[in-house]
C-alpha cells in the first residue's frame, strides 16, 4: 500500500467511525485523523517521496492540452520545503497550478487511476466531411489503485450529501466533489480564492465542474458558501441535457 493509500484508508475509516459517535467525539476523531495525515505528510518528507508523488500525479508537469499557452505549475523546492511549507502544502495552498491541471488530476484520482491528456479536438475533417485524422492523447494508469479511487469517490460523495459541500447539492443526483478556500500572498492584505470541484455520476464520473471565484467580495469568502451554489446551478442544467445525449451510456 503506498503512502497516499495509506492516508486515503485511514481518512475513510475515520469518516466511518465519525458517523456512529456523539459530537465531542466526533471533534476528537476529526483533530486525530488531522493530527495523523501531518504525520504522514511529515514521514513522507523524510523519506523524500513527495516530489515522487507529485510526479507520479503530474503535477509538476504540463497536462499537454491542445491548446496554446499552458502555464506549469510552480513548486517549493524540495530542499525549500520546512515545516510551515509541508502544512500548507497538506492542505493545497503555498503552491499553484492551473484549473486544468487541478480537473486533470481529480479525474485521474476518481476514474481508477488513468491520467489521460485533457484535449479539444478529438479528429480532423476534411472540406467534404470525411475524417482526415483521429487524433490520440497519451494515457498514463497506476496514478492510484482502483480501490483508492472508490475510496475517494466516496469520501467527496460524503462531502457533497453531509459536509462542507452540502451547497452544491441536487435533488436526485450523487453528486461528489470538494470545497476550497485559499488565501494569496501576502496574507496581510486578506485576499482569498473560493473554489469547489464537483464530478457526476459519484460510481462512473462523466461529468466535472470547477467553480472558481478571485478575491470575492461582500464578506463571504468560503468556497463552500459561494462557489459550490454555482456549481449545483451548474450540475442542475448540464445533467439532463447530458442523460438527453447519452453522455451516461
Amino acid at each position: 500500500m503506498t503512502d497516499l493509500e495509506k492516508i486515503c484508508a485511514d481518512a475513510y475509516e475515520a469518516r466511518v467511525k465519525i458517523g456512529t459517535l456523539d459530537t465531542d467525539i466526533k471533534n476528537k476523531v476529526l483533530n486525530d485523523a488531522a493530527d495523523n495525515l501531518l504525520k504522514a505528510e511529515e514521514e513522507i518528507l523524510e523519506a523524500n517521496k513527495r516530489d515522487a508523488d507529485f510526479m507520479r500525479f503530474g503535477l509538476l508537469d504540463k497536462t499537454g492540452i491542445d491548446l496554446p499557452g499552458e502555464a506549469a505549475t510552480i513548486m517549493h523546492q524540495p530542499d525549500k520545503i520546512g515545516q510551515v511549507e509541508l502544512a500548507t502544502i497538506s492542505f493545497g495552498q503555498s503552491f499553484q497550478l492551473t484549473p486544468i491541471e487541478l480537473m486533470t488530476t481529480v479525474s485521474s484520482l476518481i476514474n481508477g487511476g488513468n491520467r489521460i491528456t485533457p484535449h479539444i479536438g478529438k479528429e480532423i475533417h476534411g472540406t467534404e466531411g470525411t475524417v482526415k485524422e483521429v487524433l490520440s492523447f497519451e494515457q498514463t494508469s497506476g496514478i492510484c489503485s482502483e480501490e483508492t479511487s472508490d475510496t475517494l469517490r466516496k469520501l467527496l460523495e460524503g462531502v457533497v450529501a453531509e459536509g462542507s459541500g452540502k451547497n452544491a447539492k441536487v435533488e436526485g443526483y450523487a453528486i461528489g466533489g470538494k470545497t476550497a478556500t485559499s488565501q494569496t500572498l501576502p496574507r496581510s492584505d486578506n485576499v482569498y480564492i473560493a473554489s469547489f470541484l464537483g464530478f457526476y455520476p459519484v460510481d462512473d464520473p462523466a461529468l466535472m465542474v470547477l467553480v472558481k471565484i478571485n478575491n470575492p467580495k461582500g464578506g463571504a469568502y468560503y468556497g463552500g458558501t459561494i462557489a459550490a451554489p454555482v456549481a449545483a446551478e451548474i450540475f442542475r442544467e448540464i445533467i439532463p441535457y447530458a442523460q438527453e445525449i447519452g453522455v451516461f451510456n
